[in-house]
């Protein structure tokens, strides 16, 4: 009873998650509002260069933004679409700032000191994390090195014991037509990844998430011929299948 009472009261959202829930409650049922919300996402933020930045988010804001953001929300960014050719590098500046105060509540930051003192701070509440790195689309095989490199990086750190990835985040353009090259692909990641899990102190527990239903029998088959070699007996190593895909259930008996 306790503690369940002790879990209702801190459920109880604050202000600021209240009004985040607001806008979101407002945007996402608006065709308009979603569609400018993933150009922002998928085009805006993508681009490095500010000038280029600037001029697509003039673009997008040009003929006017959807009454769904809410008064303020959407004369601000209308002003800074206006404003932002003349000023790219601040607009950018303003755009980072704002995605960042929205999403501070569910996305943290992977830097030091930042990360670590959040690690060591719900550690001492007795919270044990899944750390999922998070980023854009891997669209090469350069892009895939580098986010294995870094979920590498994380498996290996002391502080850290519970490591969730893709196999889309560290294998570019995988095929289900090229089954055994694909396979094989997957097989050498996840092979690197594994090994850093067992010699991290302590062990890191990798969890295989799941994504697109295309990817299930890739990432179940790659899970399994991965962990069947013989240097990988009595690693433990999880695997994620989705209950409301009816295909999991054979996937499930198969592993």
């Amino acid at each position: 009873m306790l503690r369940a009472a002790a879990l209702l009261t801190a459920a109880v959202p604050s202000r600021a998650e209240e009004r985040r829930s607001s806008r979101l409650a407002r945007l996402l049922p608006d065709e308009n509002g979603r569609e400018l919300l993933l150009d922002l996402t998928d085009q805006v933020m993508r681009i490095r260069e500010p000038g280029c930045a600037a001029r697509r988010l003039h673009s997008l804001t040009r003929s006017g933004v959807p009454a769904s953001l809410g008064v303020q929300d959407r004369l601000g960014l209308m002003a800074l679409g206006a404003l932002a050719p003349g000023a790219p590098a601040v607009a950018q500046r303003l755009v980072s700032w704002r995605v960042d105060k929205d999403t501070s509540g569910v996305i943290l930051p992977a830097d030091d000191p930042e990360f670590s003192r959040y690690l060591a701070r719900r550690g001492a509440e007795g919270f044990r994390l899944n750390v999922n790195i998070l980023g854009e689309a891997i669209l090469g095989d350069a892009e895939a090195q580098d986010r294995a490199r870094r979920v590498e990086q994380m498996i290996r750190r002391p502080d850290v014991d519970y490591v969730s990835v893709k196999i889309s985040a560290v294998c570019a353009n995988l095929d289900v037509l090229a089954w055994e090259h694909s396979l094989a692909r997957i097989e050498a990641q996840l092979a690197t990844l594994y090994r850093a899990a067992r010699g991290a102190t302590p062990h890191t527990f990798v969890n295989l998430d799941m994504e697109e239903y295309r990817d299930l029998e890739l990432s179940v088959e790659g899970f399994m011929r991965t962990l069947d070699r013989d240097e990988f007996h009595g690693l433990s190593a999880g695997i994620v299948l989705q209950a409301y895909v009816p295909d999991s259930h054979a996937a499930l008996e198969r592993l």
